[in-house]
Parts: structure tokens; sequence; C-alpha cells
């Protein structure tokens, strides 16, 4: 599994999110708020949203 900001990186190559989604999910990664990152996702399908739900995933993780 990569790094929650190496998955951020991943989303913003897709090109789709405009600029200021892409400081809120990033500030959320660095803020550590998974809820707020999943908060993100449910606005986005396919393969961005299963990458924004693996950051809070690996946010969760980092955190135990």
């Amino acid at each position: 599994m990569s790094s929650p900001r190496g998955t951020v990186a991943r989303v913003a190559e897709h090109g789709l999110m405009s600029p200021a989604d892409l400081v809120e999910l990033t500030t959320a990664v660095d803020l550590g708020d998974a809820e707020a990152v999943r908060g993100i996702g449910h606005h986005w399908s396919g393969l961005i949203a299963l990458d924004i739900f693996s950051v809070a995933d690996a946010i969760d993780t980092t955190e135990k």
C-alpha cells in the first residue's frame, strides 16, 4: 500500500479534482483526519473514490 500522500498524488494525476479540492484533501491527510478524507471521498465515484477511501484507511491504520 502506498503512503497517504502518495495516494493523494495518484488522485491528483487523474486531473479531475479542482485545485481547491486537492488542497482540502491534502490538508485532511496532513491533519490525519480520516473522517474528513472519507467525507471528500463520498463526493466521488470509481477509482478516485477507492483511492480516497484507501487514504482514510491508511490514516486509521497509522493511528492505531
